[in-house]
């Protein structure tokens, strides 16, 4: 009997970075003949009708993606083709379905957040990521970056990078591994900030990460950031996003092999790096986020 050999997951690193859908697959001949395709539906159906946006997810993948990531996930291919898409507020349509899972694998994620001002020249423009408010120290002054180390006062941070299933704890995939972020409305953070309600929940998030061996498909603090804004303001329930996200990723992961990096690149410099906790400092330009950890 052959033995089937797994498929491998199409994971990039984090998108507003990563999560995943276990829609249907259907052609865009099929589904782009829906009739009552939003604006940005319609622009998702020309651009594969031209033959181009061979990253983009398929069609049901795309739909389920909350409006402000379709937007992000259209930006540069409809650019190629000289194609303009709405302004964010004209481009939104009420849905009574649930908000979904932001597709993990698109390589045409290039930014995370949308605004609704004209944008500026790609010379002038700058993207600067939001930084988590973090009970360390943020100072980087003492620390060295080396690449696949960054060294601080004699602490060694390495870089975490993508796992096998072997080379991960036992039973990091069962049921009992669970990544449940606190909900913002209980008395811990009922007082607290969004800011600093975010940066316990994204150190939570990129711990349970590691565990299953997925460092390198970690979304940045600024894409987190601005999925807790777009999940709160459609009504949905933020950390219970996250947790269903977080087992769906043990699932696939359980079955599937994983690339050890998605990309060879490192940091350029310490000013996109922020100690996030005693033992995690984690650096990202935006498009791409670098856990470093130490031991002990």
């Amino acid at each position: 009997m052959l033995r089937q050999q797994p498929r491998k997951l199409n994971y990039c690193a984090p998108l507003l970075g990563i999560i995943i859908s276990l829609a249907s697959t259907y052609s865009y001949s099929q589904t782009c003949r829906d009739n009552g395709k939003t604006e940005l539906e319609d622009i998702y159906c020309q651009i594969k009708a031209k033959g181009k946006g061979s990253s983009l997810p398929d069609y049901q993948q795309f739909r389920r993606n909350p409006l402000s990531t379709q937007r992000l996930l259209l930006k540069q291919p409809a650019r190629k083709l000289g194609i303009e898409l709405p302004a964010a507020a004209s481009s939104r349509r009420a849905r009574n379905s649930l908000i979904a899972e932001p597709v993990i694998h698109s390589q045409a994620m290039t930014s995370d957040t949308e605004s609704t001002t004209p944008e500026k020249p790609r010379a002038d423009r700058k993207k600067t990521p939001v930084q988590p408010t973090s009970t360390a120290s943020s100072n980087m002054q003492s620390c060295q970056l080396h690449n696949e180390t960054i060294v601080c006062d004699n602490r060694l941070y390495e870089l975490q990078t993508n796992l096998n299933n072997k080379n991960i704890s036992p039973g990091a995939l069962g049921a009992t591994n669970k990544l449940v972020l606190p909900k913002q409305n209980t008395e811990s953070f009922k007082s607290a900030s969004t800011q600093y309600y975010l940066s316990q929940s994204y150190v939570l998030y990129i711990e349970k990460m590691i565990t299953i061996g997925l460092a390198d498909a970690t979304m940045s603090f600024t894409k987190f950031a601005a999925m807790h804004s777009d999940i709160e303001n459609r009504g949905g329930d933020f950390s219970g996003r996250f947790e269903k996200m977080f087992e769906l990723l043990k699932k696939e992961k359980s079955t599937n092999a994983v690339k050890s990096r998605y990309n060879n690149n490192y940091p350029e410099s310490l000013k996109q790096c922020m100690s996030l906790s005693r033992k995690l400092i984690v650096c990202d330009n935006v498009k791409q986020n670098w856990i470093y950890r130490r031991d002990g």
